[in-house]
């Protein structure tokens, strides 16, 4: 399974991770990164594309991230008009090498808007086509569709 935790505090990230250290084979902390949000709190009927990121074997990680946060984001923010929020969490380094190195939120404020406006065009398609096969290990990795609910 995948459990996915925002605490609010080093409190509660601590008490999350003895608690997944019990239950899980593996845990890791994640920086986000938060390039736009034009939702807010405002998240009813909202819909989530959720990736699971690895990046290219020729690629450092720093490599990726720079990539990551100073190419694509910006080109995202052009090409995808109906992403609200845009959020990458980069996977910490830590004793393990973890299974993937970044997740992507792309949150969309309904599913028509994830449908029908996640590229603004053809042109659009393409550009972020061949960024994305750039520093993106397209044969690894996955991405689920989500619905947040209000706890």
């Amino acid at each position: 399974g995948l459990v996915l935790a925002w605490p609010r505090d080093e409190t509660e990230c601590a008490a999350a991770e003895s608690e997944l250290a019990r239950r899980a084979s593996a845990h890791y902390r994640a920086r986000e990164v938060v390039h736009w949000d034009e939702l807010g709190e405002s998240t009813t009927g909202a819909v989530v594309l959720v990736y699971l990121v690895r990046r290219r074997a020729d690629l450092s990680f720093a490599a990726f991230e720079a990539h990551y946060r100073e190419r694509h984001a910006p080109l995202a923010r052009i090409h995808h008009p109906g992403i609200a929020r845009y959020v990458q969490n980069f996977i910490e380094p830590g004793a393990e090498s973890p299974p993937i190195d970044a997740i992507s939120e792309l949150w969309f404020r309904s599913e028509g808007d994830a449908r029908t406006r996640f590229y603004r065009d053809e042109e659009s398609t393409r550009v972020i086509g061949e960024d994305v096969r750039r520093f993106i290990d397209l044969r690894s990795g996955t991405a689920i569709a989500v619905r947040p609910h209000a706890a």
